[in-house]
């Protein structure tokens, strides 16, 4: 993420009361991805979980 770190995400993940996941499964909701996304953003798009862009994911945060 260019706008934090991702211990910062993890954090304000947690403080609006979701869980943070350091693998994608089934049990993902969505997966945050960044300028070079990897090996998880291809399991996100296998298993169908919806994918989001550090802009989605600040404006989710805000609600």
């Amino acid at each position: 993420l260019k706008s934090m770190t991702r211990e910062k995400a993890k954090k304000m993940v947690i403080e609006k009361g979701g869980r943070v996941a350091s693998q994608v499964s089934r049990n993902v909701d969505y997966v945050v991805v960044g300028e070079s996304p990897g090996s998880k953003l291809i399991k996100a798009k296998q298993l169908g979980i919806k994918t989001i862009n550090e802009e989605e994911f600040l404006k989710m945060l805000e609600e």
